[in-house]
């Protein structure tokens, strides 16, 4: 959280847009940092609020190089609870996306969690290059749905930040082996 504020401070100053730092805790996601941002419309959050993973951008990056059964856990512990129609609800929609954010490095989730919210999330590595936080922001829907340009400068100036952060937390680029 110390390195990470820093960045969280720029990020929402150069983009004008709200930033959240989080991590798994006890099988959830928990807010450990955030900066708002001026504008009118941010996400209304607190810090150490938990989410559930599989409906929330920064949950599936967290479980996104977990092992299938490690995630099966977490699944078996908290459920899919339905939050909206978009929500994912069953094992095989859970994997086939994990598998996507896997791959694509980052993750967007648009109205899965609350209707009205995309929020867009990256990794944050460690030394060992296993996943330790996730860096993210989020965006009214509707704005994410009329201008998917902006979404992916966001995606991209996450990216940038994390990396960043991720090198001053000794990661050299290797992923980390389960």
């Amino acid at each position: 959280k110390t390195i990470a504020h820093p960045h969280l401070l720029k990020l929402a100053h150069e983009t004008r847009e709200s930033f959240y730092l989080a991590i798994l805790d006890n099988d959830e996601v928990v807010l450990i940092d955030h900066v708002d941002t001026p504008e009118v419309w941010k996400m209304v959050t607190r810090l150490g609020h938990r989410s559930p993973v599989h409906c929330t951008a920064t949950g599936l990056i967290l479980i996104a190089e977990l092992e299938d059964e490690e995630i099966k856990q977490i699944i078996d512990h908290y459920g899919m609870k339905k939050f909206t129609e978009s929500t994912i609800t069953t094992w095989s929609r859970l994997k086939k996306r994990v598998n996507e954010v896997k791959r694509d490095g980052y993750s967007v989730v648009d109205g899965e969690y609350k209707a009205d919210l995309c929020a867009i999330a990256v990794p944050v590595r460690d030394h060992s290059g296993a996943i330790v936080s996730s860096l993210m922001t989020a965006i009214h829907s509707e704005r994410y749905r009329k201008n998917r340009k902006h979404a992916i400068e966001l995606v991209e100036t996450l990216q940038n930040q994390a990396g960043i952060i991720s090198k001053r937390l000794g990661y050299n680029g290797s992923k980390h082996k389960p």
